[in-house]
């Protein structure tokens, strides 16, 4: 995945921090009753005024429950992409906050694509949940993403 970002808003500061997480499984979307997990990676941007390159690999995530040791095997799981200044990733098996500064502006996105590998449209086994389930995962989720609201408006 290449992500490519305008932050010429941003230029005044020598560094910034990109934290993409890719949250796989979300509301049971590919292997129903099993839980949602995340994985993601800590990216360095210059502030310029010029338009950068990020690149994503699936050899550069990291799970952020530091029991998870094995490494994504490929994006067909991956329901959910979130690009932040902050958040939450694992080094030397130890959760590790990234408390980037809040980015401030407008920022663009120009060019976002998945590059390579082959895209299979097969489903899992029992890949309906049941209402029960569906609600538990939504809230869960939804839930999740308060949380990283609220820790996004903390770090302005």
């Amino acid at each position: 995945m290449r992500y490519f970002a305008d932050h010429s808003h941003l230029f005044k500061q020598l560094f910034l921090m990109l934290v993409v997480k890719f949250n796989c499984n979300a509301w049971g979307a590919v292997t129903p009753g099993k839980p949602a997990f995340d994985y993601t990676v800590v990216k360095e941007l210059k502030g310029s005024q010029d338009w950068q390159v990020v690149a994503v690999s699936l050899g550069e995530l990291a799970a952020t429950d530091p029991k998870i040791s094995a490494p994504l095997a490929n994006w067909q799981s991956v329901t959910e992409l979130s690009i932040s200044p902050s958040g939450e990733t694992v080094k030397a098996g130890q959760k590790v906050k990234v408390d980037g500064k809040a980015w401030q502006g407008p920022r663009e996105i120009r060019n976002l694509r998945w590059e390579g590998g082959e895209y299979s449209g097969q489903r899992s086994k029992d890949s309906t949940l049941s209402a029960e389930e569906h609600q538990k995962q939504f809230n869960d989720a939804v839930k999740k993403s308060l949380e990283q609201e609220k820790a996004d408006r903390k770090a302005k």
